[in-house]
Formats: C-alpha cells, sequence, structure tokens
C-alpha cells in the first residue's frame, strides 16, 4: 500500500508522553500506532473501544427533566410544527 498522505493532530504532552511510552513498550512507532487505529476505524465503521461519557450535573439534570420543564410543545400536525418554527 502506498503511503502519500498525511496528517498532523494536536495534544497535550502528558498523552503524547503517555502512549508514545505505550507504543514503545510495544515495539511499534507512533505513526503505527495511529495507522493500526485509523484502520480499524475504517473496517468496522466505528471507534474500536467503548466511549464512555459521564454527563456533568448540568447536564444530567437536563437530560433528566421532564418534558414540560424542557420546553417542549406538542402539534397536532406538521403544519403547525413548521408554523411555529418560522415565528
Amino acid at each position: 500500500m502506498v503511503r502519500n498522505s498525511t496528517y498532523q493532530l494536536r495534544l497535550d504532552e502528558t498523552t503524547k508522553r503517555e502512549s508514545f511510552a505505550v507504543f514503545h513498550e510495544l515495539g511499534i512507532t507512533p505513526a503505527e500506532g495511529m495507522r493500526i487505529f485509523l484502520s480499524a476505524v475504517a473496517r468496522t465503521k466505528s471507534i474500536p473501544f467503548p466511549i464512555e461519557y459521564t454527563p456533568n450535573e448540568r447536564t444530567a439534570n437536563a437530560l433528566l427533566a421532564d418534558d414540560e420543564a424542557k420546553g417542549y410543545k406538542e402539534f397536532d400536525n406538521l403544519d403547525d410544527l413548521f408554523y411555529d418554527l418560522k415565528n
């Protein structure tokens, strides 16, 4: 496979140092590690590991609030919805 495309990324120094140490322990270069990761993304059409997210208190409260507290509206038909969106 011809490698003729480049991509740069910025990350904090701690993440770089710690991740590069892992690559070194595995006997691969950081570039090889990124190629492995990106190949897995392309092959699986997803991130190849679970991504966990814990919302902060404000977001959690907003997600758990009932629909009335969120200000949701109900419409009888699409015309009424679109009318409301325009006004």
